[in-house]
């Protein structure tokens, strides 16, 4: 059988206080640690915060972009936001001018889509705000199905 020195057991305090105030190298608690390494800690975590908002503020996406909206369309034609929006940052949608420079008017547009039954760009009402269908930065939607049922899918 072995022996054990239970005299090793009466070097340890039994008093939380005690382990910290033991003599330096032997065992610091918590409090000490941090008391020491305030200074380190604070530049250290200060430092990489800001570095990881940075970071983050140079890489944000576009709102909706990677999602398979028209956002990721136009980011990966070289687009950037003052492409379409007026004001940096953007506030609010862009209107159809910012569509039209690009795209072309909407008889233009119809031409386009003139092999489409039926042609949603030809349509019944007139002139329709291409942001009535085409959301840039969340899922389009068909317009017309507020009254039809068509089988067109929205770009």
């Amino acid at each position: 059988m072995y022996k054990v020195d239970m005299s090793i057991l009466s070097a340890i305090p039994e008093d939380p206080i005690a382990i910290r105030r033991t003599a330096p190298g032997r065992f610091w608690g918590v409090p000490e640690l941090m008391r020491r390494f305030r200074f380190f800690t604070r530049w250290t975590l200060g430092g990489l915060a800001a570095l990881c908002v940075t970071h983050a503020l140079a890489q944000t996406p576009a709102p909706g972009a990677g999602h398979g909206f028209l956002i990721d369309k136009h980011v990966a034609a070289g687009l950037n936001c003052a492409s379409c929006h007026t004001e940096s940052p953007p506030t609010k949608p862009s209107d159809s001018a910012a569509c039209i420079k690009c795209h072309g008017t909407n008889a233009q547009v119809a031409a386009k889509t003139a092999s489409d039954q039926p042609n949603p760009h030809a349509s019944h009402l007139g002139e329709i705000s291409c942001t009535s269908c085409h959301h840039v930065h969340q899922a389009s939607v068909l317009y017309c199905a507020q009254c039809h049922n068509f089988d067109l899918k929205t770009p």
